[in-house]
């Protein structure tokens, strides 16, 4: 929220939801989102509501300052069609006001190659980075099974995407989605399993 800082919390009165088949079940609560100064004062409370599940694998994250206006906004997938919280193709990426919670743009989230299993369909990711002075957000789908990635540029223009398939020789059980520059050069490298993807081409 600028130069005061804050303190996002991300909640459920319920555990974290899986999408593996023997390890989902329904939900109990909705996921919410409560911002607080660093005093401990509440500043807005947002609940997501029944189309969003909770877990890190249906509803990633992420405060960032995608514009460079000192102020972290807050990335998010969301729902379209909230009666219907397995709908992958409502899904959306929201960003919301960091001042107030208030959703500043909704954009379409890729969507998952047709016919996986549930495990490999509900796999979202976000993270940023920066090449030089420029911001850059990452998002990316699957695990085990075929694997999307995007980037885009400070003013949400996709700069690239890049497609895993099934069968390419690799990882396949990415559950982390690490953003750092680990050659020193100035500008991040995306690590997806044992692949260092460069941020500003997807190579």
């Amino acid at each position: 929220t600028g130069a005061g800082g804050a303190f996002l919390a991300v909640h459920a009165d319920c555990a974290e939801v899986d999408p593996y088949h023997r390890m989902f079940f329904l939900p109990t609560d909705t996921l919410k989102l409560t911002c607080f100064d660093l005093s401990g004062n509440r500043l807005w409370h947002r609940n997501l509501g029944p189309g969003v599940i909770p877990g890190i694998w249906f509803c990633p994250v992420l405060p960032f300052d995608l514009d460079g206006n000192g102020s972290d906004d807050i990335w998010l997938v969301g729902n379209s069609d909230p009666d219907h919280a397995l709908d992958f193709e409502a899904y959306v990426l929201l960003r919301m006001s960091p001042a107030t919670g208030e959703v500043m743009q909704a954009f379409p989230w890729p969507q998952p190659q047709s016919g996986q299993d549930m495990s490999r369909t509900y796999r979202n990711f976000i993270n940023a980075g920066f090449s030089g002075p420029h911001h850059r957000l990452l998002t990316a789908q699957g695990t085990y099974g075929p694997m999307q990635l995007q980037c885009y540029d400070s003013a949400m223009q996709m700069l690239w995407s890049r497609l895993i398939e099934k069968d390419e020789p690799g990882a396949r059980g990415s559950h982390m989605f690490p953003v750092l520059d680990i050659d020193g050069d100035g500008r991040d490298e995306l690590l997806w399993g044992e692949r260092c993807i460069d941020i500003d081409t997807g190579e």
